[in-house]
């Protein structure tokens, strides 16, 4: 008997070892959970996972954050993402590069390297103009290669947004038409939220309003969108001239936004400076700056901002060391911003 069950033992370890692993993946979901198990298919809508337990999960695209896959191209994706987050787009790009070269064709690491890379294009178009164009084509090509995956609609709010820097103003409404025709709720309200800020930008603060205040009315929004819609409700009644409502509305952005958020947080405390600084009031501004200066390195985009700001206020305020220090750190940063070209063009007419 004790002969039968260890050769039944013996067939059944064969049997596991002839398995093969499942694949450990990891699911990041905005809000931070996570879900650990094997990714079974991504699409535009929909990303399938088969949980360590063995159940079935379906995520919708605007709940995931990243997938670290399994494996040591997943590994090298990881790396490259916190480079990304880091704000040090050129390495992040250097890396989502090899991860590319890494991963076997048509898979799902390989897909999101490929889209990963395009996107630190993007943000690093946003402190350095230049990057723009190749950003533009990355985008494109991989929109064009890539319409089936989970990444296709926010491929196209990148798109758009360096579209828009480009100055492509035509076109980059048209790929804003195509994301507003996304079934997915959040790239709706995405979509929304860059029509909102596309008006405000032409002045037409009123339209802009009228957007805000009924996605403001939806349901089952997540919690960064809900922030975001308040962000931009502050820059409206800023743009109104109401000055108190608008910093009331930025402190409970402020207080209520997760610290690892840096966009939010970083452009809540560049908007609550404009408006401190519309106001006259050059130390609150000089202090909001500051915040995004010292305390989110990481949003590069709104620390220029913040940099070449603090340049001019320390020198109203009769500091003018402050003043060199934060304009030498801007040009050193961030030498080819559209910040540091207009803080070394008003020097040069200066002089």
């Amino acid at each position: 008997m004790n002969r039968v069950v260890a050769f039944g033992s013996y067939v059944g370890l064969l049997c596991l070892l002839a398995m093969p692993a499942a694949a450990d993946d990891l699911v990041y979901l905005k809000g931070g959970r996570r879900v650990r198990g094997s990714v079974r298919s991504e699409g535009p809508t929909e990303v399938v996972i088969t949980t360590a337990e063995g159940a079935t999960r379906r995520l919708s695209v605007d709940q995931v954050e990243r997938i670290q896959y399994d494996g040591p191209t997943g590994a090298v994706l990881a790396q490259a993402w916190f480079k990304e987050r880091a704000g040090n787009y050129e390495d992040a790009v250097q890396s989502y590069e090899r991860a590319l070269r890494q991963a076997p064709e048509g898979s799902f690491v390989r897909i999101a390297a490929e889209f990963a890379r395009a996107r630190a294009l993007a943000k690093w178009a946003q402190v350095d103009p230049a990057k723009a164009t190749d950003a533009e084509g990355a985008l494109k090509q991989f929109i064009a290669q890539h319409r089936n995956t989970r990444h296709y609609y926010p491929a196209l709010n990148w798109l758009y947004r360096v579209q828009l820097a480009l100055g492509k103003t035509d076109v980059a409404q048209q790929t804003l038409a195509e994301l507003e025709q996304s079934p997915v709720a959040g790239f709706q309200v995405e979509a929304a939220l860059a029509r909102a800020e596309l008006l405000m930008r032409g002045g037409n603060v009123d339209e802009a309003a009228a957007i805000l205040a009924d996605l403001s009315g939806k349901e089952n929004l997540s919690d960064e969108l809900k922030l975001r819609i308040r962000l931009l409700m502050a820059e409206v009644k800023a743009a109104r001239g109401e000055v108190e409502e608008a910093v009331k509305e930025l402190r409970v952005v402020i207080d209520s936004a997760p610290p690892e958020n840096e966009t939010v947080n970083a452009r809540a405390f560049l908007t609550l400076g404009r408006v401190y600084e519309r106001a006259d009031k050059v130390m609150d501004a000089i202090l909001a700056y500051l915040y995004v200066d010292l305390m989110l390195p990481e949003a590069a985009q709104y620390r220029a901002e913040a940099l070449a700001r603090l340049s001019d206020l320390w020198a109203r305020a009769g500091r003018p060391d402050r003043a060199r220090q934060a304009r030498e750190l801007l040009l050193q940063e961030y030498p080819n911003s559209q910040w540091a070209r207009q803080l070394a063009s008003s020097t040069q007419d200066q002089e």
